[in-house]
């Protein structure tokens, strides 16, 4: 995939996730770390795009990482979580180069706006800006979610 064809994509209005997206504990039962996972993106380009994520009870930090089979992934979105060089713990990853997919996305731009913000607020926010419909449900980890 192309930056160019990552930019249509984001623009692209009519996509939907109608799957519930329902956090669960990961590996073991005192894990604070709850995660979900395939999620498909319904697009009019009929690619096949899932949606995966992660929060962190005890740092808080909450991922939404958006993955086209067959490339990898083409854009994830950390809050709170590790130190991504100048750009600090919440930031953006999206594809610039068609190799960035096999390279995990190297570079990240700051979002600030997302800072210390709720899972749903994130995932509201994220879902207006790429033109996505959500029509499933979305029970957001840091309310109890996931236990």
């Amino acid at each position: 995939m192309t930056r160019d064809e990552f930019v249509e994509l984001r623009r692209l209005r009519n996509k939907v996730i109608a799957d519930d997206i329902v956090y669960s504990r990961l590996r073991k039962a005192d894990s604070d770390l709850v995660v979900f996972d395939g999620a498909l993106v319904q697009n009019d380009f009929g690619l096949k795009i899932f949606l995966n994520g992660s929060y962190d009870r005890q740092t808080e930090a909450t991922i939404f990482n958006f993955v086209l089979e067959g490339v990898g992934p083409i854009c994830r979105v950390e809050a709170n979580s590790t130190i991504h060089r100048e750009v600090g713990r919440t930031h953006k990853h999206e594809l610039h180069e068609e190799s960035d997919p096999h390279n995990n996305l190297p570079d990240a731009e700051p979002r600030p706006d997302l800072e210390k913000k709720s899972p749903t607020y994130i995932w509201e926010t994220l879902c207006k800006q790429a033109n996505i419909e959500h029509t499933g449900k979305f029970d957001d980890p840091s309310k109890g979610a996931g236990k």
